[in-house]
């Protein structure tokens, strides 16, 4: 198992006139399961955004560390997949050509994956053949979640991965993620479910340009000074 960390420092990040991030600061290590919680336009998606690479800080350090070994940030898309809010699969296409686009053509790699592996554990087995346009949400969510573990990604990001999906769906995701990180690996989503707090082993609250661990306990005891 690999020695993994992510270290987040000084970070700075302004998008027109706010200031989203001022001097925050984030740590987490190899089998951490991590929710980010915090109001809407708090910077959530933002962070996300700049730990996959998509955009950058105005300042501060993202540093990823494999075995003690820094690896440069042109580099951590080999070890990050993201998935974000809207569905990105294509709609044409079904689940089972989606997914063998993304395992670069390895059929036999994919199949297993399908028979034994982690994504097994998404049910998406019973749709597989099913046309994308044709799916539910909470399908589609499963899918870009499998396409997203294509790679055997080090760390996991999702942005509200959840969000109005029905229990059952939302319960294998988050069995899916503990599995995921057990095996030494990061899982860091936004999230505004009850549910996903209970499957973290941490919590980071954000507001005022900062990033807090709070204990993990429940989202109304979190926000308790807003209600």
């Amino acid at each position: 198992m690999d020695n993994l960390s992510l270290e987040i420092s000084n970070l700075y990040k302004r998008y027109k006139k706010n200031v989203l991030f001022e001097d925050a600061a984030l740590s987490v290590k190899g089998g951490d399961c991590i929710a980010l919680v915090g109001e809407n336009g708090c910077g959530k998606s933002t962070l996300l955004n700049m730990i996959a690479g998509i955009i950058k800080c105005d300042k501060g350090n993202i540093t990823f560390n494999i075995d003690g070994n820094e690896v440069p940030l042109n580099k951590s898309w080999q070890y990050v997949s993201y998935v974000p809010q809207h569905n990105s699969l294509i709609d044409s296409l079904s689940a089972y050509d989606n997914l063998l686009f993304w395992y670069q053509g390895d059929k036999a790699k994919l199949d297993k994956d399908l028979k034994e592996g982690l994504i097994k554990e998404l049910g998406i087995n019973e749709y597989i053949n099913k046309r994308v346009s044709r799916m539910s949400g909470g399908m589609q969510k499963r899918v870009s979640i499998a396409c997203a573990l294509a790679n055997n990604p080090k760390i996991l990001l999702l942005d509200e991965a959840n969000a109005s999906l029905d229990i059952v769906c939302k319960l294998q995701i988050q069995k899916m993620l503990q599995k995921y990180a057990s095996l030494g690996n990061i899982v860091i989503h936004s999230t505004h479910e009850e549910g996903d707090i209970g499957v973290c082993n941490k919590i980071f609250y954000i507001a005022g340009g900062k990033i807090t661990e709070v204990p993990v306990t429940s989202l109304k005891e979190i926000f308790k000074d807003k209600l």
